[in-house]
């Protein structure tokens, strides 16, 4: 996942639901049934803490 990825998780578009993975990670569900790329938790916790640290 990359910065994009990150942005589209946590900007204004809300998914419809969430897919949690065997493995852990999870995938946001779209509102036309698309799919999103998986990230695990600690990723998302980096994305942010990188994305704070450039602001």
């Amino acid at each position: 996942m990359d910065i994009d990825d990150a942005s589209a998780l946590i900007g204004e578009e809300r998914p419809a639901g969430w897919i949690q993975y065997h493995d852990g990670s999870w995938a946001p569900v779209w509102p036309d049934g698309q799919v999103g790329p998986p990230f695990t938790i600690p990723e998302l916790i980096q994305l942010a803490t990188e994305t704070r640290h450039r602001a």
